[in-house]
């Protein structure tokens, strides 16, 4: 059953919190750790804390819709925590310079354009990628709104 059929709604968040495996654990909490730090110093915590469950709400909403016919499906994960705040970051700071894989110099706007590209065209229903896209979603509407009340 859909959390929504049982009302439970908390499971929406909650799964941003919990993770397949240690491997999908560390991919997320680097992505956090590397883009949380400078989003938290440009819009302190508690915004940073509310992108984080706005984008995991939204991922889990379009990952429930996409998954609706297969009831008995798991997803977890922070992914789209996580790319929420990476959509937020390279709207904030599109030409600032990340190393892909540690060497491999590109502007962040490139690298989530390219990361959602990549869901896009190769998402075949393996991992959760309207977490992804929804998450990002989530991170660029924050992102409008903080700047229009001129606290971005």
């Amino acid at each position: 059953q859909h959390c929504f059929a049982q009302y439970s709604f908390h499971t929406m968040l909650t799964s941003a919190f919990s993770h397949t495996d240690g491997w999908h654990l560390f991919t997320n909490m680097v992505g956090l750790f590397f883009f949380g730090r400078s989003l938290e110093m440009a819009v302190g915590s508690m915004q940073l804390l509310n992108i984080y469950i706005a984008s995991a709400f939204a991922g889990s909403a379009l990952q429930l819709y996409i998954t609706q016919r297969r009831p008995r499906e798991v997803f977890l994960g922070a992914s789209g925590s996580v790319y929420g705040i990476m959509a937020f970051e390279a709207f904030r700071t599109p030409w600032q310079v990340v190393n892909l894989w540690g060497i491999v110099p590109i502007p962040l706007a490139a690298l989530i354009c390219g990361l959602l590209a990549y869901d896009l065209q190769y998402g075949n229903g393996q991992y959760a990628q309207g977490s992804h896209l929804a998450g990002a979603g989530a991170g660029a509407v924050a992102f409008a709104m903080l700047r229009a009340s001129s606290r971005v």
